[in-house]
């Protein structure tokens, strides 16, 4: 990993919090030393990471940070949460120039491969979740090697290749799964090969179940 992939990591890593900070309901329960921080002092601590975001890609802070040296790093798991956070945050930004990208880079993997991966799951959903955050539409992306639209949230959660799961990534799989699926609260239609109900119900052989759980936690928590 170099130092610049490093600091992607960390920046993207504190601009999800700063977002999960402002979505976690405040409870009346005050800790010695606890501090609450206002919607608008999220938003400015938000500023302040994409600031230093740009001088690290030597950008002005009137510069889109999404130009064409940065996007080139679209399908990197730092890049698309970085999008996908400040998507959610309303931060402008040029953002058809990264759905631009991701599209052509998932219609080059589908035309090459089929699909984005294997094993993860969670590339289908990462990939989704930024794209929908950056004003796309994750259920019509791209062309496939028969000309259709890719469906990441068909592809990616309940009707995947022969073979492949979401629960074949782990715990991880479901629960980004699950996140995909209420992102836009995207309906699975009956006959899928994945039902919600799969995921939901803890009984033997579900990955909700304790002894899943138990496995499932020597995952790599990343998506």
């Amino acid at each position: 990993m170099t130092v610049m992939s490093k600091w992607k990591k960390i920046g993207a890593f504190l601009l999800v919090l700063c977002l999960i900070a402002g979505l976690w309901t405040p409870v009346p329960i005050k800790a010695e030393g606890h501090t609450d921080y206002t919607p608008e002092e999220l938003l400015e601590d938000i500023e302040g990471i994409l600031l230093w975001e740009k001088s690290e890609e030597h950008l002005s802070a009137e510069d889109n940070l999404l130009d064409a040296v940065f996007l080139q790093g679209v399908g990197n798991s730092s890049i698309d949460w970085l999008v996908f956070g400040m998507g959610r945050s309303g931060y402008p930004d040029d953002y058809s120039g990264f759905r631009a990208v991701a599209e052509e880079k998932i219609s080059s993997e589908y035309q090459k491969t089929g699909g984005l991966d294997r094993e993860k799951a969670t590339e289908w959903h990462r990939m989704a979740l930024a794209i929908l955050a950056a004003g796309g539409d994750p259920t019509a992306v791209g062309a496939d090697q028969d000309g259709n639209p890719i469906n990441l949230v068909v592809d990616g959660v309940y009707d995947m290749q022969e073979g492949m799961s979401p629960g074949k990534q782990g715990i991880n799989g479901w629960i980004f799964g699950l996140l995909t699926l209420d992102s836009l609260r995207y309906q699975v239609p009956e006959g899928a090969a994945e039902t919600r109900v799969q995921r939901e119900l803890p009984r033997p052989g579900n990955p909700f179940s304790s002894a899943s759980w138990k496995n499932s936690w020597q995952t790599e928590a990343s998506a």
